[in-house]
């Protein structure tokens, strides 16, 4: 059998972040926008309304509002209230009736911030979905002998209608992959763990996981209203919510679940990779560990923690120095960005890199806060173009360092040349369409 061509797995991957990136600037869109004001909706409301009427009613009606918007909020507040209104003015009541439907609404109408984030967790786990779809299809083609022979079973008007081996095998591999995806996490681990792939390894918790695909059903099935087939889904040694709440989808929330959905998507697909494709364990791993420091230089930490943990718990000595190393640097910048500034400096601080190259000991410097030290080395390494000013400016090592004032005196002395190693380096590009457009 001919060795399958991996550049559609890469493509896959590349596709998926590019759909989470989108996802970050609507998600960061979400936490900007600011909630509707009540009161200024009546109030254009009531500026339109009272436009001719005299001033000693318009005081009289406005009184009459104001008591109404008082027990609107208290409701709004979880607290009962009553005031008394007079309605001996038929025109007053006209527009007591119009304001009252538009709080009414109000009340039960999310705020817009909440709709784009439950949108959004629907979102990315279809597009985790897709994804999953693309690999699936993969797999299949590149390894027939996965599929079972009931997957194989096609009708006589079919054959009839078939041009050729290759749509028969199309036709196979579409329908098993819509069969897939109609099943759960559950039947999605057992399906690729029959190449080796195991998902359970692939996040920092199985059960924050699986909750997030049995919220994003309870959103779209049932208003995120808490139901018994939820509650089956997910870990039952947490602590449950009661039957009938509904769930929301916090900021918080929303985050950690994209962040948890990339983690677990680019190592599908590197996992896939290299139990499918022979040979290419570094490209494999190349292309992964490139793609984790993208995740760190845009301060998705969770992610970036999650794929170094797992690739590091279990390359099984398939993992080069180089980039084992690399790994373990971003690891702790990702940890120290989250928080365990003094966990990750102890850490490092016992790390023995004397036998290692200057790029960590520079690491070490700088994950220590050992400005003076990195400082220079820094500038040892920026004159014998072992480090670039470019390096500086978007590694997300040196994030801790800039803004400092001898960190930014450097670069502003450095030769604005250097952008680039010393070494001449020719690159080939070559653009390739895939069947699926990819």
């Amino acid at each position: 059998m001919a060795k399958p061509d991996s550049t559609a797995l890469g493509l896959s991957g590349d596709k998926h972040l590019g759909r989470v990136a989108a996802l970050r600037e609507l998600r960061d869109l979400a936490t900007s926008m600011s909630p509707v004001d009540d009161a200024q909706v009546i109030s254009e409301f009531l500026t339109t309304e009272l436009r001719g009427i005299s001033p000693e009613k318009r005081a009289k009606f406005s009184k009459g509002i104001d008591e109404i918007l008082r027990m609107f909020g208290a409701a709004l507040d979880g607290e009962s209230d009553s005031a008394q209104v007079e309605l001996d003015d038929p025109e007053f009541g006209h527009i007591l009736v119009g304001a009252l439907e538009i709080l009414t609404l109000r009340l039960r109408t999310p705020e817009s911030a909440a709709v784009l984030r439950r949108s959004l967790l629907t979102m990315a786990v279809s597009d985790f979905e897709i994804l999953l779809g693309v690999v699936a299809k993969f797999v299949l083609r590149s390894h027939p002998d996965k599929l079972n022979p009931g997957d194989a079973t096609l009708t006589l008007a079919q054959l009839q209608n078939i041009g050729d081996i290759r749509q028969a095998i199309e036709i196979v591999v579409d329908r098993r992959v819509e069969d897939l995806l109609r099943g759960d996490l559950i039947e999605w681990e057992k399906w690729f763990g029959q190449i080796g792939v195991k998902f359970r390894s692939m996040t920092d918790s199985w059960p924050a996981l699986a909750e997030i695909f049995a919220r994003r059903n309870l959103l779209v099935h049932n208003d995120g209203y808490v139901n018994l087939q939820y509650l089956n889904k997910i870990d039952s040694t947490t602590s449950k919510p009661i039957v009938g709440t509904q769930l929301e989808v916090t900021s918080e929330y929303l985050s950690e679940a994209v962040e948890r959905l990339t983690a677990f998507a680019l190592l599908m697909v590197s996992g896939t990779w290299l139990q499918t494709v022979s040979d290419e364990d570094e490209k494999s791993i190349s292309w992964l560990v490139q793609r984790t420091e993208r995740l760190c230089e845009t301060g998705e930490n969770l992610a970036t923690r999650i794929i170094c943990d797992t690739v590091l718990a279990n390359h099984r000595g398939r993992l080069p120095r180089s980039r084992e190393l690399r790994l373990t640097v971003l690891r702790w910048i990702a940890r120290r960005n989250m928080g365990e500034i003094e966990k990750v400096e102890a850490e490092v601080r016992a790390w023995d890199a004397s036998a290692l190259d200057d790029s960590y000991l520079l690491s070490r410097s700088v994950l220590t806060n050992d400005e003076e030290m990195a400082i220079e080395r820094i500038r040892g390494m920026l004159k014998s173009r072992s480090l670039t000013r470019y390096e500086l400016l978007h590694d997300p090592l040196y994030a801790i360092m800039r803004g400092s004032a001898a960190f930014e005196r450097m670069i502003s002395e450095s030769d604005p040349d250097n952008y680039s190693s010393g070494s001449s380096t020719t690159v080939s590009v070559k653009i390739t369409v895939t069947d699926d457009g990819q």
